[in-house]
């Protein structure tokens, strides 16, 4: 499945492909490598007290399923 975000405010698009293994996004945010990449990132973006990024709610703008 594919998927294409609107973020009104700034005009940007996300693209988005789901996969099937709908636990993978939970091991993701265990996983070292993961916590390093936030904690890199913490700088230039948005984060919860927990150092994982802020998420907003966006527009769907395009979806594709097989």
């Amino acid at each position: 499945e594919y998927y294409i975000y609107l973020d009104e405010p700034t005009g940007i698009l996300f693209a988005f492909m789901k996969r099937g293994d709908s636990n993978l996004q939970t091991a993701l945010r265990e996983h070292p490598i993961m916590r390093k990449w936030w904690d890199y990132m913490k700088d230039i973006m948005e984060t919860n007290d927990d150092g994982s990024p802020v998420t907003k709610p966006l527009v769907e703008v395009f979806s594709m399923h097989s």
